[in-house]
This record gives C-alpha cells, sequence and structure tokens, in this order.
C-alpha cells in the first residue's frame, strides 16, 4: 500500500491511489498490494498532486510564520538618517520614511537591525538608508526617505540690482528650511557683505554663493594699466581690457601700443600686474 503523500487533512492526506481509483484513472485490478501498473498519464496526475500537496503546506507554513513590522524598519531608517544630518552639523532636523507598500512581507527579525548609508549620499532631501536583517531569516531593504534641517539663511531686506554691492545693512539672517545640503546657500551674513550681486534679487531671497561674486573694478574695453618687473624697477603700459574682470582675476589685455595681448592679474589698485 502506497503511503499518504502528506498528513494534513484533506485530500493532501489521502493515498494517491485512492485518487486515481475515484478519478477512473486506476482500478483496483490493476494495482494494489503486490504492486501497481501505473501509465505516464497516471504518473503525471500523481506528480501534479505530490506539487500541489507541497504548495499547500508551504503556503501553511508562511501563512502562519511571525511578519516583521514595517514600522520597526522605517524607524531603523529614520533614527539613522537624523543621526547623519546631525554629523553634518544640522541641528533642527526632521526625517520622514515614504511610505512602504503594505503587501512587502518580511520575516520577522530574531537579531536587532542593521542600518547602513551610503558614504557619498546626502544627508538632506531625498536619501536611501539600508536596513538589514542578519538573523535566521536574512533579509536587506532600502528605505526611501526625505530629510529637512531648518536652518538661519542670510535673505536681502530689500529689492536690489544686479551689480549691487552688498553691506551689512542690506541683509538679515531668517530661518528657513533646507533640503539640500549641498553648501550653496549663504548661513553667514559676513560671508556676502562686499560681494557684488549677479542678477536682480527680490526682498527676502535667499542668497546662494552663485548668486554674487567679488565686485568688478575693470569692464571691458576699459582702458587699464599694465604693470612688469620688481619693486624699484618696474614698466608700465597702457592696454585695453579685454572682458571685465575683479580683484584676483586674472585678465588678458590688449597693449594699445603693440597690439600684443598680455595676461595679468588684477590689483587692489586696478593695475594689472603681468607675470
Amino acid at each position: 500500500m502506497l503511503p499518504p503523500l502528506f498528513t494534513p487533512s484533506g485530500t493532501c492526506g489521502t493515498n494517491p491511489a485512492s485518487i486515481l481509483w475515484s478519478d477512473g484513472l486506476l482500478s483496483p485490478g490493476e494495482g494494489g498490494e503486490k504492486g501497481m501498473r501505473i501509465s505516464p498519464r497516471q504518473w503525471l496526475t500523481w506528480g501534479a498532486l505530490i506539487w500541489l500537496c507541497g504548495s499547500a503546506v508551504t503556503a501553511s507554513a508562511g501563512a502562519t510564520q511571525d511578519i516583521q513590522d514595517l514600522g520597526q524598519v522605517a524607524e531603523a531608517a529614520r533614527e539613522t538618517a537624523l543621526a547623519a544630518a546631525r554629523a553634518a552639523g544640522y541641528r533642527r532636523v526632521a526625517a520622514r520614511a515614504r511610505p512602504m507598500d503594505p503587501r512587502l512581507r518580511l520575516a520577522a527579525c530574531d537579531q536587532p537591525l542593521k542600518t547602513e548609508i551610503n558614504a557619498n549620499a546626502p544627508v538632506l532631501g531625498n536619501t536611501n538608508i539600508g536596513v538589514r536583517c542578519t538573523g535566521s531569516v536574512p533579509w536587506a531593504i532600502y528605505v526611501r526617505l526625505e530629510v529637512v534641517a531648518q536652518v538661519d539663511v542670510t535673505v536681502l531686506r530689500t529689492n536690489l540690482p544686479r551689480g549691487t554691492v552688498l553691506s551689512a545693512g542690506d541683509l538679515r539672517q531668517e530661518s528657513r528650511p533646507l533640503s539640500s545640503d549641498h553648501g550653496s546657500v549663504i548661513r553667514d551674513p559676513a560671508l556676502a557683505v562686499g560681494k557684488a550681486l549677479d542678477r536682480d534679487k527680490p526682498a527676502g531671497a535667499a542668497l546662494n554663493h552663485h548668486d554674487v561674486s567679488a565686485p568688478r573694478i575693470i569692464e571691458r574695453g576699459q582702458t587699464v594699466t599694465l604693470v612688469s618687473g620688481r619693486a624699484g624697477l618696474e614698466v608700465h603700459m597702457q592696454g585695453k581690457a579685454s572682458s571685465h574682470a575683479a580683484v584676483g582675476d586674472r585678465l588678458v589685455v590688449i597693449n594699445t601700443r603693440t597690439g600684443r595681448r598680455v595676461e595679468g592679474v588684477v590689483t587692489d589698485s586696478g593695475a594689472v600686474r603681468v607675470d
């Protein structure tokens, strides 16, 4: 007699021969205690039954397995994101995990969850935190988060046109949410004082480093003095600037006497010292 396929109650606990008999695929006379003569079609049916029963048992086991609380996964990722932002110097920080697919089923981890963050990942804005289980049923998943810091930034008090050289009276600090850590926002007003606006800016606009530059002291086509040689033995010539420039910029100047193009560095006095 063939043994039952599986012990659970129902079809999967039934002798396969009885299934075949009930379906008319095998009669008692064709098999029994002394041996069965089963056709290929009958073996195929039996194999399908075994596969179905195996699937049922697997599903039954999965249904009773403890499922990981996704809230704990999100919280582990959130704490790691906050710690990374604070380590970067931000103090007032908030992090929110994106909703995870509720259909996601992870085995409950029997070890503390581990997290990891890419060293090159941004600490503000949209970022991914890896959460990993190293327990008896290991798994790993990435959690998407949005991290925002509240910081004091430099803003304009009034509308100002391009080219305005900023003074302390033009600026104030204001607390704003920051969702990027690229370092472009000017947080200390002192860093903007003495710089010129590169574009028109409205009152209340936060200043970024690319909004300002050193003020121009030379305009394109302006006549400038070329200086070469050492102190006590200097040669001065006249030339025309090929472009606008600020102190410390390298500038190409066309010698008005010879037409030769020479390059030098703009000094505080507005002269161009030739290398």
